[in-house]
């Protein structure tokens, strides 16, 4: 799981409460949802809208032609990890019920140990690449579900003992291809806050990124902290706080943090 600076966590509870003063906070009208609480939703940057978020989340998305969608994780592919993720609309626009297909695809050039979590190893090496059909419908004028199903292969993907965790057989995959899926609920709770409840198995974008065989659960708290108003760097701004619980049987591994404080930010333009 990729980290970030502690000090988001009480500016964003600062600016929260800013929020509901007279110079509102709000998210634009029709504002597309790439990743709210690391879930796939079936929206589609508008030509010439893009998003970034910064390192250590790192990633870059535009929009382009044809009802389509390019995001790049380029923190990753500094590192010699090249990666792109592509969504293109089965849909048109932004309308009561959206389709899209997703695809992403990543090479290991080298083999990579991932033991972030410091009690299991997780080593990569060659293409992990995933398409899933994604869709989002809107019920209420505050109340939207989302949800996938497709499938992730990994060249190659070993699961072993690393650190302070616990012993166990290693898992080793050649050729592996896991299922994906998810649900999620999106609710509106004013102008500037947007609370996020989603389950999902299977590989994912942000959060526990790289993981194909895992299960997990996020709760997540997105807010449009400045004034609509303010210079566009600040007024484009969205922060996020989640919660989640997540588990890699493979590495008899669970952790859980229950309250909403694991935070990320990006801006979002052209909006």
């Amino acid at each position: 799981m990729r980290t970030a600076c502690p000090l988001i966590r009480p500016l964003w509870i600062i600016l929260c409460f800013w929020g509901g003063g007279e110079a509102r906070a709000e998210f634009s009208p029709q504002e597309p949802l790439l990743y709210p609480a690391g879930f796939p939703t079936a929206d589609e940057l508008r030509p010439g809208e893009w998003l970034l978020a910064p390192p250590p989340w790192g990633w870059v998305a535009v929009g382009l032609p044809g009802e389509t969608t390019l995001a790049l994780d380029y923190p990753a592919a500094l590192f010699g990890v090249p990666g792109a993720l592509v969504r293109v609309g089965l849909s048109r626009g932004r309308s009561a019920w959206q389709v899209a297909l997703e695809g992403y695809g990543a090479y290991f050039v080298h083999t990579r140990d991932d033991n972030r979590t410091g009690v299991y190893l997780l080593q990569h090496h060659g293409v992990q690449s995933w398409l899933h059909i994604n869709a989002s419908a809107t019920l209420t004028d505050r109340v939207r579900i989302h949800a996938y199903a497709g499938a992730n292969y990994a060249y190659f993907e070993r699961y072993a003992p690393w650190g302070t965790g616990p012993d166990f057989g290693e898992s080793v995959f050649h050729n592996g291809v896991t299922p994906m899926g998810g649900v999620d609920v999106e609710v509106r709770a004013n102008s500037w806050l947007m609370v996020h409840l989603n389950a999902l198995y299977g590989n994912s974008f942000v959060y526990v990124d790289q993981v194909a065989r895992k299960q997990m659960a996020v709760l997540s708290l997105l807010a449009a902290p400045f004034p609509k108003d303010w210079i566009g760097v600040l007024s484009r701004s969205r922060i996020e706080l989640a919660a989640f619980w997540v588990r890699v049987p493979d590495a008899h591994y669970r952790a859980l943090l229950p309250l909403p404080l694991y935070p990320s930010l990006y801006w979002q333009f052209g909006v």
